[in-house]
């Protein structure tokens, strides 16, 4: 039998990291700052908000990160509807949430679709020469 090495949990089940959780986000509260995803991360005893974030991927912790991550999103989103420095609440969401320009998106379907019909084009083209050299042949023969 191999026994697993490495680290111990910082938890022992999602149940007791979902109160310290809930500690960050009332404590958040009580001082009137903004939930952070590094700020919670170092609250839960993490070296850095990767650690946090890589806990996610543990199976039995994977919905108790991503809720939390979740709340932290609607604080920044409700920062950027109250107008605390819009560039900042950007930027946080692009780069921890994955948010991304509508024009980013545009950008991309309108590349695809210009792609599609050039090939569109080329094939009609294949089609025609096609069809000319048939013809050729049996006009030919």
């Amino acid at each position: 039998m191999s026994k697993k090495t490495g680290r111990p949990l910082k938890f022992a089940t999602p149940e007791d990291m979902q109160v310290e959780i809930d500690k960050y986000f009332s404590l958040c509260e009580e001082k009137n700052q903004p939930s952070t995803i590094t700020g919670m991360a170092l609250t839960l005893g993490f070296m850095d908000r990767q650690s946090l974030i890589d806990y996610s991927n543990r199976d039995e912790f994977s919905c108790t990160v991503k809720i939390a991550k979740s709340r932290v999103e609607e604080s920044v989103e409700r920062g950027l509807l109250k107008g605390y420095n819009p560039s900042g609440a950007i930027f946080n969401l692009k780069n921890n949430f994955k948010w991304n320009d509508k024009t980013e998106v545009t950008v991309k379907a309108q590349r695809t679709e210009l792609l599609q019909e050039s090939i569109e084009r080329h094939k009609s083209t294949e089609r025609m020469a096609l069809e000319s050299t048939e013809n050729q042949k049996i006009g030919g023969d």
